[in-house]
């Protein structure tokens, strides 16, 4: 839960502004989604595809040799508008994007955004436990992932991977069922 920012309200070394969620399908060669606010103003005024509103695009999870790979378009959504990305991570679960609102008024622009596996409660309403998690990379953050997988039925509850910070501080909060 929580703000996504335009890429043109991008400030480097401002962590408090998020521009894109990446969803990571920790699986090799398999497809990671991307959640971007493309808020339509300055260098992005001409934007002719979605604009102001987010953006829903994925990448394989193998690139070519220049470390490139083609992107796709899922959706573009406004205000009261969710997207699922079926059976993720092939956890039998849907991960669901959900835009509260859009706010294109104030500056900078942002747009509020809920990102859960379906049928989840959002963590302001959790009937499970809240799980935090602080993760610290080490000099080869792409090489660093996690999972946590329910003991008793072996399903996939939350997974991050794929960081690309060296030496920094990884934090987030999942509502997971409990024991």
């Amino acid at each position: 839960n929580g703000p996504i920012y335009g890429i043109v309200d991008y400030e480097p070394g401002n962590s408090a502004k998020t521009v894109v969620v990446k969803i990571n399908d920790y699986r090799d060669g398999e497809d990671d989604f991307y959640v971007a606010f493309n808020r339509r103003t300055g260098i992005n005024a001409g934007v002719q595809e979605g604009g102001n509103r987010v953006m829903i695009t994925s990448t394989p999870g193998v690139e070519d040799r220049w470390g490139w790979a083609p992107s796709k378009l899922h959706a573009t959504l406004s205000s009261g508008q969710s997207y699922a990305i079926n059976n993720f991570a092939g956890s039998g679960r849907d991960v669901v994007v959900s835009v509260a609102s859009i706010d294109t008024a104030s500056n900078p622009g942002v747009a509020q955004v809920q990102i859960q596996f379906s049928g989840d409660a959002p963590c302001t309403e959790c009937h499970g436990k809240i799980l935090k998690v602080d993760l610290t990379t080490d000099s080869y953050p792409g090489e660093t992932s996690w999972t946590l997988t329910n003991t008793c039925t072996g399903e996939l509850q939350e997974s991050m991977g794929q960081f690309t910070e060296r030496r920094a501080v990884y934090s987030d909060e999942f509502c997971v069922p409990a024991a």
